[in-house]
């Protein structure tokens, strides 16, 4: 990382280029912005200019131009000194003017949240307009406020906690997604290990120890498995290009393995992952099916991403093995191109600019993946970002615009085959009427009926993967699409284009049909219609007027559910609740028998209802007494976490409140717990002066008489012992009084649960 200007400088003149750098225009950017920035120090005490430094040094990785470079040493100083854009074009040109400009737009909105309902929703959705409408006339903005982001998250640790977790979260709700959703991934993995450091330093504290007690064995493994397949593979294919390679899977990517997928680490099974480059596509497939011949392939892990690129450009075949000792390994071939976009993405369309070094970059016998011409490169780099504008225009919601961004995040998908023998992958889950819409808009419009693999099938159907499926349409059909079709979709995209056909074709019924909406849902909680009501609840959303709030719930912009409760409370301000009748005797008596009858039964209770099949989760090893609540697992119940476990909040932060209501649920412990004799799980951690306390903490444990499941201890690198410990407890009280007694002993730094 660069920290100063001359080691900036020095990395500029060595990096290859068509044409050089514009070092002396790149110099006086930096010395205006050195100026400009004065004598302010960062949190580390450092001069702020060390920041832009570093944002250009990190856009050297990029290979991109003068221009980039230029704008990222002067990406501050509009939004902090009094420098104007005008200025900026004078000095440095329109281009630069124009990154700085793109920059400057996605700096964060101040809102005044008085009196607003949503606050976080509005927050979070006009920081991606933002981001969306710097980037709208150049790809390379987001590029810089990626790096910006990246350095910030690098630096993190100067700041105060609660500035932490709420960048750290910001990053992983809004910029990791972004940096996926354009293919970077060597930002978006190192923003999302980061973010979890700081959201939660002991888990990543825990798979990181793990993956370092893992690296000697798998240096072993892997470099056995590698000598087999270089020494077995084609001699042509090598002398084309082969380059192998492997590594650990990054901690957060274990992460949401373990503790969102509640699977421990020797149940991951593509931990290692080999990387294999070579010269072609073909040499890609053959690759592949030596891999299948020399070990033993587990055939629902394959992903053809060669035939079905993802939506960010990402071309690759991922395979995972078996290897004749039981090792599994996951494999991904690609040809050097490939690589190059997998690891830059949209950045990689920049690339026309530079001469390729066809011995290390590409091959000069396929060139397959990134383009030459210019303008070809920024129509593809552009795809993305023209998708997620128009989203915005037709979104009244908050939470689809978040989703958008990470339409194509999820792991599972499908893959399934138009009549014209085309292949399109869309989510798991995704419906017929999905695949209309991915394929045009007009089709999903004017759709009529459909078959799958031959016969007949509803338009809501939960598309699999080798359907073959052929989608009818009537050109006279003037009706359009059903407005019920937004609750069968799976894509946010798709749900967006069926709301602004409606928004645009059927005002009037959509205001009708907003007006029913509002009346039948304030008549089913007990709340006779009052058009000021509506009123309430559209001015405290910003709605222009009383229409445009109808419509929006008319055509399903936006849900209903989520004003009723504002409208309700209106409501009861002026009409107040009548007081409950007092109870009668044999009512207490009734009540009070079914609370005896429920202390009987330990357990937990899942929105209310018991006998729910149930585990809990290694993650925070929640404990009676705890706040709890229950993630809805595929096939296997519930899993039990705390109510405040990282593993819940990074879920919501990643996917909103709808789809998080969907698949956590409100839990409770059900009867006398805190007295019960059923043991749990529960872990420790003790930071002592020196391993010599380790002892008298065995000692401590020992004579609370808890079962001591597993017990550990190491120095740490400051010469103080970290001991951690996992225990059979009851609830939260015993819990609390061991942590008491250990706290009292000598050399006891800290004690807390884990």
């Amino acid at each position: 990382m660069c920290k100063t200007y001359a080691e900036l400088e020095a990395r500029l003149l060595s990096t290859k280029s068509d044409r050089a750098f514009d070092i002396p225009k790149i110099k006086m950017a930096y010395d205006f912005a050195n100026g400009a920035h004065g004598n302010v120090v960062r949190q580390s005490g450092e001069p702020y200019i060390t920041h832009p430094i570093a944002v250009a040094g990190i856009l050297l990785d990029f290979t991109l131009d003068t221009e980039v470079i230029a704008a990222a040493l002067l990406h501050d100083v509009v939004e902090d000194t009094d420098t104007s854009i005008a200025f900026i074009k004078k000095k440095f040109g329109r281009e630069v003017a124009l990154l700085v400009e793109g920059v400057t737009k996605i700096s964060k909105v101040e809102f005044n949240f008085e009196d607003r309902i949503f606050a976080t929703e509005e927050y979070e959705a006009e920081n991606i307009r933002r981001i969306l409408a710097g980037m709208s006339k150049d790809i390379r903005v987001i590029l810089i406020k990626l790096a910006d982001r990246l350095h910030n998250m690098r630096t993190l640790g100067f700041c105060s906690e609660a500035k932490q977790r709420r960048v750290a979260t910001e990053t992983l709700a809004i910029f990791a997604p972004l940096a996926h959703r354009f293919g970077i991934s060597i930002i978006k993995d190192e923003l999302e290990n980061i973010s979890l450091k700081y959201l939660d330093p002991f888990v990543y504290a825990d798979i990181e120890r793990q993956l370092i007690a893992l690296s000697a064995e798998a240096e072993k493994v892997m470099a056995n498995l590698s000598k087999i397949v270089k020494n077995q593979i084609s001699p042509e294919i090598k002398k084309r290009r082969f380059e192998l390679s492997w590594r650990l899977k990054s901690v957060y990517s274990i992460y949401k393995k373990i503790y969102q997928k509640n699977k421990t680490l020797d149940e991951i099974y593509d931990i290692y992952a080999m990387r294999i480059i070579v010269a072609n596509i073909a040499d890609c497939y053959s690759v592949m099916h030596f891999l299948h011949y020399m070990f033993t392939p587990i055939s629902e892990r394959f992903k053809d991403y060669i035939g079905n690129p993802k939506l960010n450009q990402y071309r690759s075949l991922h395979t995972t093995v078996m290897s004749a000792e039981g090792k599994i390994f996951e494999v991904q071939i690609r040809t050097g191109d490939m690589d190059y976009i997998a690891n830059l993405g949209v950045a990689a369309h920049w690339k026309y600019k530079l001469n390729y070094d066809t011995a290390s970059v590409m091959n000069e016998n396929i060139k397959d993946t990134i383009p030459r011409d210019k303008k070809t490169a920024e129509r593809k780099s552009m795809a993305v970002v023209r998708e997620l504008l128009a989203l915005q225009e037709q979104s009244d919601d908050a939470e689809d615009l978040k989703k958008s961004i990470k339409i194509d995040i999820a792991t599972d998908e499908v893959s399934v085959f138009t009549k014209d023998g085309r292949v399109r992958t869309l989510p798991f889950g995704a419906t017929i009427i999905d695949l209309a819409y991915n394929i045009h808009s007009e089709l999903g419009n004017h759709m009529q009926s459909a078959t799958i693999n031959g016969k007949a099938a509803a338009l809501e159907t939960v598309l699999e993967t080798g359907d073959i499926v052929v989608i009818n349409r009537n050109e006279k059909r003037k009706s359009g699409p059903n407005i019920n079709w937004v609750e069968y979709a799976k894509m946010e995209v798709t749900k967006s284009k069926i709301r602004a056909w409606f928004r645009k074709a059927r005002r009037n019924e959509n205001v009708d049909n907003g007006r029913i909406t509002v009346e039948k849902e304030l008549n089913r909680i007990g709340i006779p219609f009052d058009e000021t009501l509506a009123i309430f609840a559209a001015n405290s959303c910003d709605f222009k007027n009383l229409d445009d709030f109808y419509a929006s719930i008319g055509y399903k912009g936006v849900n209903m559910t989520k004003f009723l409760p504002l409208m309700e409370a209106e409501y009861y301000k002026a009409h107040p609740r009548p007081e409950p009748p007092p109870l009668s005797e044999s009512e207490i008596e009734e009540q009070l028998k079914r609370n005896r009858e429920k202390k009987q039964q330990l357990g937990v209770t899942i929105d209310g209802v018991s006998d729910c099949v149930v585990k809990y989760s290694q993650c925070c090893n929640p404990l009676p007494g705890d706040d709890i609540i229950a993630y809805t697992t595929r096939g296997h119940g519930f899993s039990i976490h705390k109510a405040d476990c990282q593993a819940y909040l990074i879920f919501k932060a990643q996917n909103g409140d709808e789809l998080t209501e969907k698949v956590w649920r409100k839990a409770e412990w059900a009867g006398d717990s805190l007295t019960a004799n059923a043991g749990y799980k529960a872990g420790l951690m003790v930071i002592a002066l020196n391993i010599g306390v380790f002892a008298r903490v065995y000692e401590t444990i020992a004579e609370s008489k808890l079962p001591i499941t597993e017990i550990n201890s190491h120095t740490l690198k400051n010469g103080n012992a970290e001991i951690t410990a996992l225990l059979s407890i009851k609830n939260t009280l015993q819990l609390e009084n061991l942590l008491r007694d250990i706290g009292r002993l000598p050399n006891i730094i800290e004690v807390r649960r884990r």
